[in-house]
């Protein structure tokens, strides 16, 4: 039976216009690194809350985006998962985010105006990786 590991991360993450406003603006390298990090650093609070492990198996992540409102595009929103992953490689849940580590990605969205969320589920499957 696979290994499940799940956290949820209250609120929602910029979407990929968001950083594409920081990277356009004045000082926009340094405005898109500021909001890359400060978002990475939000998803690892909330993996560490989780209790979240690391992973020697491949894993599938599962995420089901919990949006306050339907005015985000679902690629837009679905961007953060960049941020997602290279913070649990940067506090070592993942070994990498390449595709030997993960398998696949599997995407919901949903709309709770009074509960938005981002729910991470990581099913690890296959062989451990070296």
């Amino acid at each position: 039976m696979p290994h499940v590991q799940t956290f949820t991360i209250q609120g929602w993450l910029p979407g990929y216009n968001e950083y594409l406003k920081a990277k356009g603006a004045v000082r926009g390298h340094e405005r898109y690194n500021d909001l890359r990090k400060s978002t990475m650093e939000l998803v690892a609070l909330y993996a560490r809350q989780g209790r979240v492990v690391p992973c020697p198996y491949p894993v599938v992540v599962s995420i089901a985006w919990v949006e306050p409102n339907a005015k985000r595009d679902l690629d837009n929103i679905q961007a953060g998962v960049k941020e997602i992953l290279d913070a649990l490689r940067a506090i070592g849940v993942l070994r990498n985010d390449g595709q030997r580590d993960v398998q696949g990605i599997v995407h919901t969205v949903a709309v709770n105006r009074k509960a938005p969320a981002i729910h991470l589920t990581l099913t690890q499957c296959g062989e451990p990786t070296s």
